[in-house]
């Protein structure tokens, strides 16, 4: 189960494995420290200040990887700046510190949106009757409110999609 001292901890071997790869003199902006954050649609981020935030919705599951992903995604940031964004450069030194696609493990990742309060569940209505989930939204989008099967037509699973329905939480 992952608590705040874990993410500590993680955040010191991490720290600890990176700096062995890219010496700390070499990086952009210097890692301070590691605290929670609240935003509902980001795993992590770095700061200009050096900080890695780690999103609360990790307290409580056992999404380890995904979170030394995070951790690891976070720390590319601050060795080449925050100006790279997510171009080559930064893939490259991403790569260095070990960030995996096992890291992105879908289930790992279900385990940390299942507890994100969204505003909106929206379901999609098919031309076969059925009625799916798509999960949760924080707002409508216009794609899906003012959707025109007409004009650009969906499908899901190779059927096409009637309508988009927001119900909320």
């Amino acid at each position: 189960m992952i608590t705040q001292e874990l993410i500590q901890q993680l955040y010191q071997q991490i720290l600890s494995e990176v700096q062995a790869i890219a010496p700390l003199h070499n990086w952009v902006i210097q890692p301070t420290s590691v605290e929670m954050l609240s935003h509902k649609s980001k795993y992590g981020q770095a700061t200009k200040d050096g900080k890695i935030q780690i999103s609360e919705f990790f307290l409580g599951t056992d999404a380890v990887e995904k979170l030394k992903n995070t951790l690891r995604h976070e720390f590319a940031h601050l060795c080449i700046g925050l100006s790279h964004h997510h171009n080559k450069v930064f893939r490259r030194v991403e790569k260095q510190f070990g960030v995996t696609e096992a890291g992105n493990d879908q289930q790992e990742c279900q385990k940390i949106l299942n507890k994100i309060p969204y505003k909106y569940t929206v379901f999609i209505h098919l031309m076969n009757g059925e009625r799916v989930s798509l999960g949760g939204v924080h707002r409508k989008t216009k794609t899906y409110t003012e959707y025109d099967r007409n004009k650009q037509p969906y499908s899901h699973k190779g059927v096409p999609i009637l309508r988009f329905e927001f119900v909320e939480n």
